[in-house]
């Protein structure tokens, strides 16, 4: 039988070479790589098919990052994620269900990892039902998430801005947004231009897929 591939994900040196040791003992797992960052884990799995566990530090860095690359790594890779967590604070547990992780463990249970990830692997971690609450669960998560990226953007706009935005995002062009506000298409220009500005895009196109990919 083919082994468990492992993604380690510990900014800890000691504790990752450690674990990684610790890992690489067991004959049915075997440690695939191991990062340090959010940029790195996300770097290493987009090029990586062949994962199927990935142990996620949820604090990389002094902050909640394993949570943000758990989310992106959840968009476009199968793994199923295990978050590793000192403390269990319910805020971190909570938010990385919503990021899209199965299953958590804390570190001072470090002999039990490994038959975490077996039955992570082997055997849904969650009861049926509640897959279906969690589903439900990861849907709020990210529309409060997204609600709250839009107000963001909402706030560092004018309000002819804003309309501008909405006519952008329905794919009007300079002219035809120029006509229903009632403005030049130089004003129309001049708009867009601070709204890439505020939105640290750097083109109109951006602007839109950046938008578009919060609402969605």
């Amino acid at each position: 039988m083919a082994p468990i591939h492992v993604l380690l994900v510990e900014d800890d040196p000691r504790w990752q070479r450690g674990l990684a040791e610790y890992l690489m003992r067991q004959p049915d797992l075997y440690v695939v790589g191991h990062c340090a960052t959010k940029e790195e884990a996300i770097q290493f799995a987009s090029g990586m098919e062949k994962v199927d566990v990935i142990l996620m530090d949820i604090c990389l860095a002094g902050s909640a990052s394993g949570i943000e690359a758990t989310l992106e790594i959840c968009q476009f890779h199968q793994a199923k994620v295990i978050m590793l967590t000192s403390l269990e604070e319910d805020h971190f547990i909570l938010d990385s269900y919503g990021a899209g992780a199965v299953n958590y463990i804390v570190k001072s249970n470090f002999e039990e990892i490994p038959n975490m990830i077996r039955s992570t692997y082997y055997h849904n971690p969650q009861p049926r039902f509640a897959n279906k609450i969690l589903k439900e669960f990861r849907r709020l998560v990210r529309f409060e998430r997204s609600q709250l990226e839009m107000d963001k953007i909402q706030s560092l706009l004018t309000p002819t801005e804003k309309n501008i935005l909405k006519l952008m995002i329905k794919e009007c062009s300079q002219k035809e947004i120029a006509e229903e506000l009632f403005i030049s298409v130089g004003t129309v220009k001049k708009h867009v231009s601070s709204i890439m500005r505020k939105l640290e895009c750097k083109s109109s196109q951006e602007v839109v897929k950046k938008v578009t990919q919060i609402i969605v």
